[in-house]
């Protein structure tokens, strides 16, 4: 009831007065709560009343208070409620449907927070009729914790698009610690996720720096937050990807996300880091070998950094004492070696004075098309008038014959190995001393039948070395 009313006669009454006047009548007590300066002289004096009446009149009012502004009234009775009265006071206002009471009800809300009865409060908004107000107040009464995604996601029973959206809410409101916790549970990640995904794509970039992120939803997600970054955002998702995949299998197309994320990263990677991240000695055998096939698939920027680093490749490969990665990971080790001869010479050489004495002692392992590639760059270091780099006194031969003694340890090293006959030649080749290296194949025990195998396997070399390799292999003959 607006000035004017026939209760306004009432402001002048002593407090006392007040109170016993609202406690006793239903109807003035439905004036005085319709009032603002009623409402706001009944807040002042409440309290000052004796317990019995302060109840009375808290029973009289408490009901009929449905809107906002008469919050000043209803504060310090509703700060006077148990647990149970609180609960009931905010199904109260979420039945009575009055959005214009959502400060009331948030006020029962933070009341029953100190109370411990916050879950009760879940469960009997839950249980209301859908209404603007009630999930708004559900807003209000969830924590950003994994206990509240967990009981959105299996327990609230509220309907589906309902709980999608307070999770979304929840996600925004997580920090980094919060939303770790919930991104680990696996029973609720695959749904947190998919709201991520929907709802809230920002939440998805928090979550790819989250140790917590199960690797193979963390290939998932980093996918499409890639597909949507850019400049440097795009750099340090791909980035991030690289120091969570490179250690570890995951599920799924291992190469191709590999080479996707070097991509992202592109000029701006560092090849000595993925070197070390991706091929240390405690990485496994496996894992290691991908990522050398990755590296070598890389897009021309990415896979240039990593080509400019291959004496830290070399290096860290090294140091795992024996190479123990299968074919496709010597080949592309190859490979790479190949291209850093042509794009950065010195690297190459020192990449190969680290490799060669590891290689030259694994005849059963498919390291030939690697010693293809290196020892040639020792070799032509070695045919020089003047001194030879310090790196390569490290090679065993160094210290012979030079040349002629790397000749035999070559020759030696096929000839009792299970490495393909062809590979010696195209070492040959590539030291453009095919004759020399070859003669010297004949002259050893079995010499003949290795010139044979060597025939035999010259097919699948470059035109101009199986030409010359023929050649050479008729006139020895």
């Amino acid at each position: 009831m607006m000035p004017g009313s026939d209760a306004r006669p009432l402001l002048s009454e002593p407090g006392h007065v007040l109170g016993r006047l609202v406690a006793s009548s239903a109807p003035l007590a439905e004036k005085v709560v319709d009032d603002p300066p009623l409402v706001h002289r009944l807040g002042q004096v409440v309290l000052t009343l004796d317990e019995a009446l302060i109840d009375a009149v808290s029973r009289a009012v408490l009901p009929l208070f449905v809107h906002d502004w008469q919050l000043p009234a209803a504060e310090p009775l509703l700060n006077r409620l148990d647990a149970d009265e609180l609960v009931e006071e905010i199904g109260h206002l979420v039945r009575v449907g009055r959005f214009g009471a959502a400060a009331i009800a948030r006020r029962c809300i933070a009341l029953a927070r100190k109370t411990g009865a916050r879950k009760t409060v879940l469960a009997v908004l839950a249980a209301c009729p859908g209404s603007e107000l009630r999930d708004e107040l559900l807003r209000d009464a969830l924590d950003p914790s994994l206990e509240d995604a967990v009981w959105l996601v299996r327990q609230s029973g509220l309907a589906s698009e309902t709980s999608a959206g307070l999770l979304a809410e929840l996600l925004r409101k997580a920090d980094d610690r919060q939303l770790g916790s919930i991104v680990g549970d696996p029973g609720i990640s695959g749904k947190v996720i998919a709201i991520a995904e929907s709802s809230v794509p920002a939440v998805l970039r928090k979550m790819v720096f989250l140790d917590a992120l199960p690797l193979d939803d963390f290939v998932r997600v980093t996918l499409g937050v890639l597909s949507a970054a850019k400049g440097n955002e795009r750099i340090k998702v791909a980035r991030r990807a690289l120091e969570r995949c490179l250690v570890s299998h995951f599920s799924g197309d291992e190469l191709g996300f590999l080479t996707t994320m070097l991509g992202g990263v592109g000029e701006a990677l560092d090849g000595a880091w993925v070197a070390r991240l991706g091929l240390s000695r405690g990485i496994a055998p496996s894992v290691a070998g991908h990522n050398l096939m990755a590296f070598r698939k890389a897009s021309q920027p990415a896979r240039l950094r990593v080509v400019w680093s291959v004496n830290e490749v070399a290096e860290v490969l090294r140091r795992r004492q024996s190479f123990d990665l299968d074919a496709a990971a010597a080949d592309a080790c190859a490979q790479l070696l190949f291209e850093a001869e042509k794009v950065t010479p010195q690297a190459a050489v020192s990449a190969a004075g680290h490799l060669l004495p590891m290689l030259m002692r694994q005849g059963r392992e498919p390291v030939s098309l690697i010693i293809a590639a290196a020892f040639p760059l020792i070799y032509r270091e070695l045919r020089k008038e003047d001194d030879v780099p310090d790196l390569l006194k490290f090679v065993p031969f160094f210290d012979w014959d030079r040349c002629k003694a790397a000749r035999q340890e070559l020759v030696s090293a096929f000839m009792s190995s299970t490495w393909p006959a062809g590979d010696l030649a195209l070492t040959a080749c590539r030291c453009d001393d095919i004759g020399r290296i070859l003669r010297r194949a004949a002259r050893a025990q079995g010499g003949k039948a290795y010139l044979r195998k060597v025939s035999d396997d010259v097919g699948r070399l470059p035109n101009v070395c199986r030409n010359a390799v023929r050649k050479v292999v008729a006139a020895i003959r």
